[in-house]
């Protein structure tokens, strides 16, 4: 009886890389490594007590990667230590004089939470660019004014006004004047003893936001008009609760209030 024919096991390749690919494959993986580590740590040197201020030297070197490869997600949130949060408190006045308040953003007003949270990232991204002023006894004083302040606030007045004059528009407002409000998080006292609530108004604080200097004009984007020549002279500095009344919770999005 015959045994039927079996054929043989093939052998696969055996590949072997060499040294130098080996170091080239492991480079690459740590860099790639570092990528995704850039931006975290450049969003964690951002604080007001930078850990390790050399980290952003990552995310600038490998930046065009980290975009390419969309790796630039700050891996930041809110627990177990969240921060206060940014709103605008809007002042819209009219051509007959007559002044309306808005808040942006506005929980109960603005629906669905997408669009809550697209105004709340710009109250945010505006405050990032906060630029708080200078003393104006400090200027007085003849303290030198660093050119990196003066960048900066033109650049937060440019995109404030920018705005501003979108918030005219949309409202049918003579113009429209935007000051940051920080809105802090209570103790654990205000909280357990005085039953503090979230939305009591002495934790919302206007940031302080008037131009101090009234010499030579700050730098500004090109095509716009910032400076202190054409800022408004707003509400002077408040480390108080502010005045301004909430939006009442039956209010939609399109209501303001005189």
């Amino acid at each position: 009886m015959s045994v039927p024919h079996q054929p043989a096991a093939r052998e696969l390749p055996r590949y072997c890389l060499g040294p130098n690919a080996r170091v080239a494959i492991s480079v690459a993986v740590l860099l790639h490594l570092l990528a995704v580590l850039g931006e975290p740590l450049r969003m964690f040197t951002q604080g007001r007590q930078p850990a390790a201020p050399d980290a952003g030297v990552v995310r600038r070197t490998l930046g065009p990667y980290i975009d390419f490869a969309y790796l630039h997600h700050g891996y930041f949130f809110f627990a177990p230590n969240p921060g206060p949060s940014h709103l605008m408190d809007i002042r819209l006045i009219d051509a007959d004089g007559s002044e309306r308040h808005l808040r942006l953003p506005n929980h109960r007003a603005q629906w669905p939470r997408l669009l809550y949270h697209r105004h709340f990232m710009l109250s945010e991204f505006l405050f990032q660019l906060y630029a708080p002023p200078i003393s104006p006894q400090a200027v007085t004083e003849g303290a030198q004014v660093p050119d990196d302040w003066r960048r900066d606030r033109a650049l937060f007045e440019h995109v404030r006004s920018s705005m501003e004059k979108h918030l005219a528009v949309r409202y049918g407002a003579e113009r429209a004047e935007i000051q940051l409000m920080e809105h802090r998080l209570p103790s654990a006292v205000e909280v357990f003893e005085e039953h503090v609530k979230l939305d009591d108004e002495k934790l919302y604080i206007l940031l302080p936001d008037e131009v101090p200097l009234a010499g030579p004009t700050m730098p500004a984007p090109a095509g716009s008009a910032v400076g202190p020549s054409s800022a408004v002279n707003r509400t002077p500095p408040v480390s108080q609760p502010t005045t301004p009344t909430p939006m009442l919770p039956h209010q939609t999005s399109e209501e303001v209030k005189p």
